[in-house]
This record gives structure tokens, sequence and C-alpha cells, in this order.
């Protein structure tokens, strides 16, 4: 059976799925690029469960008016992209975020949440704007590289430098073996 071709992956921390889905004025700029990709299949956007659950409203569209109801029927929409994939947070990587968020001094589990989905899936790049996620670049292992933790620019230092294409496309729940 021939092997399904390998994708690029990026993890996204909550405030980044925010803005691109409310097409925010400041950020957006910088996230519909790599929007572009993954709409073209380069790209995957991986997100933890835990991620998913921190985004409840878009308080731009609601500070426009835009009705809770709507704002959720917004989420669950582009949740359903075929180029986001959502993982489950199972022991395993609750072990790890608890780890990480010890060795690092993160408190918030949402922040331990996208370091570990990360980590465990050895996705190479983080996307955020959370200063405390941005100190920790190239600090964390992610595979045989150093996990990037960036703030989204597509024109500078580019996403995947040295990162082999295919080197990370989580096709499954399950982690290989080390």
């Amino acid at each position: 059976m021939p092997m399904k071709p390998k994708l690029k992956c990026v993890v996204w921390d909550a405030n980044i799925v925010i803005d691109a889905i409310q097409k925010d004025k400041d950020h957006y700029e910088n996230i519909a690029p790599f929007l572009k990709e993954a709409e073209t299949g380069r790209l995957l956007i991986v997100l933890s469960e835990i991620t998913v659950s921190e985004i409840t409203t878009l308080n731009d569209l609601g500070a426009q008016g835009v009705p809770v109801e709507d704002q959720a029927r917004l989420i669950r929409d582009w949740l359903e992209n075929p180029y986001i994939v959502r993982r489950n947070f199972d022991r395993g990587m609750t072990e790890l975020a608890v780890k990480i968020g010890r060795l690092h001094g993160i408190k918030r589990a949402g922040d331990k949440a996208v370091l570990a989905t990360a980590v465990f899936f050895e996705i190479p790049v983080v996307h955020t704007y959370d200063g405390k996620l941005l100190s920790l670049d190239g600090i964390l292992p992610s595979g045989n590289a150093s996990l990037r933790i960036v703030v989204p620019d597509y024109y500078k230092d580019t996403l995947f430098d040295n990162v082999e294409e295919g080197a990370s496309q989580p096709e499954s729940e399950a982690r290989p073996e080390a």
C-alpha cells in the first residue's frame, strides 16, 4: 500500500486560531499566508483539544454585535476545515504537559497543552503571541531538532527553515516508540 505523502505541520495556540477566525485587523495579514498554504494542501494546522476548549468566543466580533450563537457557529465551521488536525489529550500527554510546566514555570493548562502537543507529535513549529511561550523558542525538543516557538510571519524567518518536507505529519494518535 503506498504511503500517503506527508505535509508540513504547525501547532497553533488559541490566540492565533481566534485571530484567524475573526480575521483580526492587527494579525490576520501575518496569518493569512499560512491559511493559504493549508487551503492548498501544503500545511496542516494542529490543535490540542484543550486549545479548542479555549476558543469559546470571538471578542472582536462580539464587540461588533455578533451574537454568541453566531460566533459559536463560526468557530465550529472553522474547526471543520480539512487542514485542521485535532489531537486528543491523554494521560501521556498530560504527564508531558506537567513536566514541561514544572521545568519552565508555565502555569496555564492551555499553554502547557500547546507545547506538549508539539513535543509529543514532534511538530517542529508553534505559532503564538504568548510572551512566556515565545521565550522558550529553541529550548524544547521536537523530534531531532529544537521546537520553534514563533509569532506567525510568513515573510520573516520562514516557518520551515531547516525542516525536512514530511518530517512531522501527525498521522495517528499513537506516538512511535523511541
